[in-house]
């Protein structure tokens, strides 16, 4: 195969000899340098551009489309970072594990949240409203409150509103553990008003989508 440089000497050649012996003058170019140049550069000096880039990494057997479309979209993904776990959280303590496993956990929010367990519980007590218990408290709990409606039958009036303190907050493996202590006026059918302090103990599964908190048990403290 004949260089296309060749060719144009040839032709070069060619014309000068047509127009010795023939009398033909050649079409003059009227474009500037820069003009000739630029035609230049853009018929060939983007190929030129692409067939080096080609020889500089060539393609192997190995790297087809899928592949290519494969590795650049592993590339352009974000890495995601793992999971934190008990053991990486260790070296916290209290309510500062639980925000490290969970960042949405609030303990103003819970506070609050746990005083409107607090008198949603009682409600549902009185009532005798099996759903809202079960739905309150865990299992092993739920069960000692039903039982109690049948040794108890008398209603709990909650005659002030609580005041919560968190007191504890710990992790059991994947299992945050809230203990509150809330100190209230109550009435128990018709006896007189008596204060009374008693520790609730709300657990949750770190992770979980249910942001709900379950009722473990209720210890009852000494009168203040």
């Amino acid at each position: 195969m004949v260089p296309w440089l060749d060719l144009v000497i040839i032709g070069l050649v060619l014309a000068l000899v047509v127009s010795r012996f023939f009398n033909f003058k050649l079409p003059t170019d009227t474009r500037d340098a820069a003009a000739r140049k630029a035609e230049f550069d853009q018929l060939f000096g983007r190929r030129k551009a692409q067939r080096e880039a080609y020889q500089e990494t060539p393609l192997t057997e190995a790297e087809t489309d899928e592949d290519m479309a494969a590795a650049a979209e592993a590339k352009a993904a974000p890495r995601r970072k793992a999971a934190l776990g008990p053991r990486d959280v260790a070296h916290l303590e209290g309510v500062e594990q639980i925000k490290a496993l969970d960042p949405n956990f609030d303990r103003a929010d819970f506070i609050a949240g746990a005083i409107a367990a607090y008198g949603y519980f009682y409600e549902c007590y009185n009532a005798r409203d099996q759903e809202g218990i079960i739905n309150l408290c865990g299992p092993q709990f739920e069960q000692e409150v039903l039982a109690e409606w049948t040794e108890n039958p008398a209603k709990i009036v909650v005659e002030s509103e609580p005041k919560a303190s968190l007191q504890r907050a710990r992790l059991n493996g994947r299992t945050a553990v809230l203990e509150v202590l809330f100190t209230a006026t109550h009435r128990v059918g018709k006896a007189a008003p008596q204060t009374v302090r008693a520790v609730w103990v709300f657990a949750r599964a770190v992770g979980s989508p249910d942001p709900n908190w379950e009722l473990q048990t209720i210890q009852p403290q000494a009168d203040a």
